[in-house]
């Protein structure tokens, strides 16, 4: 961390996070200091999203999502923490200060990377000028065939590059860049013959990488002439990674919308935006990460695939649509017919008909379905039985059991195969979770934390605790933030949640705490439903506490005591548990 941790704390207090999350999302007042509205962080047409303006947090019944204003900004942007910082100090208007016990260390990282990018602003400048006011003839015909008026130079930023060894080069030079920070940053290199440093990027349409946060990372550049590649980016460096960005987020985020187009290249997302589709991005010349889909589910749930319609596009579709499944996205894949690409299809039928495809697209299940389909003769029965076990296969792996259900129903139908024999065949296909090695023939919905569930009723209705007191204790807790609440409802000290978020600044714990603080669950206001889950939780976290006493203690009086915890646990039924006032 190079700022001083007096001065983040400054920036937390000063920030008011209602003002802040009010840019994202409409937000009605309800009470003195709560306010409601549609969670920024996913599709919803009812309200779920809660923010205590007096505690300064905000907590999802829907989704989650929870912590303060520097969570909120360093997740909705996908920001570091010490990006979301200076951020938010920019916009208060408030001075950086630094923590001076790692001043030279940090500050250099810090300033480098900040002159990176003041260097590619003014490279973006530079080519942006080169393109509207130095045009070659054969750049401006190309723009003209492609249709690329002045508006969209402008919206997108685009520039050239003129066919020059050194032209970029000189100009920055002559705004004070030094030779180390123009070949670090990729704007220049170093000719391995010469030892001369040239321009990255010579003879070529601009295309500047744009963050969310809209600063210029990089550029990708298309060559005229035959040189190779056809397309260059900016290589890594401080600022710039190209498996943790997206082509024109920046632009299609400034609406909410039902769901992105993710295309490949930068003239698809510019054609389609040009046509209207504003939903359109495009990974950055590599495969589509998971790092990428992460970023997008910050903006949506739901992504219709369009790549190129050869073979190639076709592979990398269903690659990309694996990953975004396994990130929680609904996907579709649209197979472009009587066009290689986008770009092509809407100058060939029209934005019209593209629409009309993409409504009538299919999901990524039945996309692969029917590739499959198409390799087999599904009149020949043995060809018939290998392509309905390829399709079992694929319907092992989903891991919701009422989609399962669903397509289950959709492939008996389509194919004339009862459901039974679907199913057996499933069952049969052992297929290994890639992240926790579980098979997934089974429906992994994500489970409630316990533990945050009954520290949230114990904080919001403390007096419960006389009824349980008998029962739960602070070493029955996780350690770390939960074990700290813990502590402080069992012995009935209030909480300070400034220090709280002081404390535990981690994103996971942050949100840990605004569940408990500002996500009362209203479903434990019926008395019985109430009493089910405390004692459930009770008998849970017990029964783990024992197990774990016997494994790792070898004190008597602990053990006996962890003992008779687990064999007390039948009086939870004789309790009787009602909030009352105050």
């Amino acid at each position: 961390m190079y700022f001083a941790e007096d001065f983040i704390e400054r920036i937390r207090i000063q920030t008011d996070i209602v003002s802040i999350i009010s840019e994202y999302t409409n937000l009605i007042k309800r009470g003195t200091y709560a306010y409601v509205g549609k969670c920024p962080f996913h599709n919803e047409k009812t309200p779920s999203f809660s923010i205590s303006q007096d505690k300064q947090m905000y907590y999802c019944f829907g989704c989650g999502a929870g912590g303060n204003v520097i969570t909120f900004v360093m997740e909705k942007e996908n920001l570091s923490f010490g990006e979301t910082i200076e951020y938010l100090a920019t916009k208060a208007n408030i001075p950086l200060e630094y923590d001076n016990s790692n001043k030279n260390h940090n500050r250099e990282a810090f300033f480098k990377k900040d002159t990176m990018f003041e260097f590619y602003r003014k490279a973006a400048r530079f080519y942006y000028y080169n393109l509207v006011h130095n045009i070659p003839e054969y750049v401006k015909q190309y723009l003209a065939h492609r249709k690329i008026n002045e508006h969209t130079i402008k919206k997108f930023g685009l520039g050239f590059a003129p066919d020059s060894f050194n032209a970029l080069y000189n100009y920055l030079k002559s705004e004070g860049a030094t030779d180390q920070i123009l070949v670090e940053s990729g704007l220049c290199a170093i000719s391995s013959k010469t030892k001369q440093i040239y321009d990255k990027f010579r003879n070529r349409l601009i295309f500047p990488i744009i963050s969310p946060t809209k600063k210029v990372i990089a550029f990708g550049g298309r060559v005229f002439g035959n040189e190779n590649p056809k397309y260059l980016n900016s290589p890594e460096n401080l600022i710039f990674h190209k498996g943790n960005n997206l082509y024109g987020l920046h632009l299609a985020k400034k609406q909410n919308h039902d769901y992105y187009i993710l295309v490949e290249g930068y003239m698809d997302v510019i054609a389609l935006h040009m046509a209207n589709f504003s939903n359109a991005i495009a990974s950055l010349g590599t495969a589509f990460t998971s790092d990428q889909a992460k970023l997008l589910h910050r903006y949506t749930n739901d992504v219709v695939i369009i790549y190129d319609s050869d073979a190639a596009g076709q592979k990398a579709s269903l690659k990309a649509s694996k990953i975004l499944r396994s990130e929680g996205f609904n996907v579709k894949i649209l197979e472009l017919i009587g066009a290689k690409d986008p770009d092509e299809f809407i100058n060939r039928y029209g934005p019209k008909q593209l629409r009309q495809a993409i409504d009538s697209s299919h999901s990524d299940v039945w996309h692969e379905i029917i590739k499959i389909q198409s390799l087999y003769d599904l009149n020949n029965v043995y060809e018939k039985l290998k392509f309905l076990e390829e399709v079992s296969f694929i319907l092992a792996n989903l891991t919701n059991s009422i989609e399962q259900e669903l397509y289950i129903s959709e492939v008996s139908l389509k194919f004339s195969i009862e459901k039974s024999a679907i199913t057996n065949e499933m069952k049969k296909k052992i297929v290994q979770n890639t992240k926790d090695n579980e098979i997934v023939y089974k429906n992994h919905s994500k489970k409630n934390d316990i533990e945050v569930d009954l520290l949230s009723v114990l904080y919001h209705n403390p007096t419960i605790y006389d009824d349980i007191s008998g029962f739960v204790f602070p070493e029955l807790f996780t350690e770390g933030v939960k074990r700290n609440i813990a502590y402080h409802l069992c012995n009935k000290e209030t909480i300070d949640t400034d220090l709280l978020i002081k404390q535990y600044p981690n994103v996971d714990d942050q949100k840990i705490i605004s569940s408990i603080i500002v996500g009362e669950d209203l479903r434990y206001r019926e008395i019985s439903i109430l009493s089910k889950m405390i004692s459930g939780t009770i008998k849970n976290l017990t029964e783990s506490y024992h197990a774990n006493i016997m494994r790792v203690s070898n004190n008597p009086q602990e053990l006996q005591y962890a003992t008779n915890l687990k064999n007390n646990l039948n009086r939870l039924i004789e309790l009787n548990i009602v909030p009352k006032n105050g």
